[in-house]
């Protein structure tokens, strides 16, 4: 089975998608899957060291999607300000995605990266507003 967007059918030879036994359309991920794919990216970076892991002495576990939703909605003066700012830029950064594809949000993390500075930044709310910025960068140049 292929699937493919309505899109990229354009671009996709006619006789190749004629040898398709099934053509379905895949939409864009839905929020929820655009936040689990990127903090599985951020995991990433955080298990290599890329980012920073401990936050005011606290290592960084992003929840996921439920769990996250969850935690904001009880979220107290008591939590870790620090870890509650991540989480929600994180999730911010996954509202931002909307429309893009699941290996456009793969490659976010490598471009946001790219484009700080310095490669030794380690604080992640830091490369999670830049990829914010990356985001709309990469949205802008969507074509209508």
């Amino acid at each position: 089975m292929i699937e493919f967007s309505p899109v990229a059918l354009d671009f996709v030879d006619i006789a190749f998608v004629d040898r398709a036994d099934i053509k379905a359309y895949v939409g864009p991920p839905t929020l929820q899957a655009r936040y689990e794919i990127l903090k599985s990216c951020m995991q990433e970076l955080l298990r290599t060291g890329i980012l920073s892991s401990c936050q005011d002495g606290d290592p960084l576990i992003l929840p996921n999607y439920a769990s996250l939703i969850g935690n904001l909605a009880s979220a107290t003066a008591e939590d870790s300000q620090s870890h509650l700012n991540i989480f929600k830029h994180l999730l911010e950064a996954a509202q931002a995605c909307e429309g893009l594809s699941g290996r456009s949000l793969r490659k976010l993390p490598f471009l946001a990266h790219a484009a700080l500075a310095h490669i030794q930044c380690q604080d992640p709310i830091k490369f999670l507003l830049t990829m914010i910025s990356t985001i709309n960068r990469e949205r802008s140049e969507i074509p209508d």
